[in-house]
């Protein structure tokens, strides 16, 4: 929580790909992919990846937690409560091509 890593893109760090961050939710046990989501006074919750040019694939999580409870909440599954413990990541990875 509250980190941005940079990762290896495993087909080049020039080469454009498509990225999803999910982290794997110990009571629901699944893996779950989240929006980042600001809910203001410094607060935010989700878990971010995205290709950055010749650097690579930045990892983003939320200052507050990996996800959010609320409504509307962008995440590929319910969550009871918001989300803050410590967790297992993984990047998807997609190239691509003409």
């Amino acid at each position: 929580v509250n980190t941005r890593t940079m990762y290896e893109n495993p087909f080049g760090n020039d080469t454009q790909v498509i990225c999803i961050a999910e982290f794997f939710h110990a009571t629901l046990q699944k893996w779950i992919s989240t929006v980042y989501t600001w809910t203001g006074s410094d607060a935010s919750y989700g878990l971010q990846a995205a290709f950055q040019e010749g650097e690579g694939i930045s990892v983003v999580s939320g200052q507050t937690g990996f996800g959010i409870s609320a409504s509307g909440n962008g995440a590929s599954a319910a969550l009871p409560a918001n989300y803050a413990t410590a967790s297992p990541i993984r990047i998807k990875v997609w190239k691509i091509t003409a």
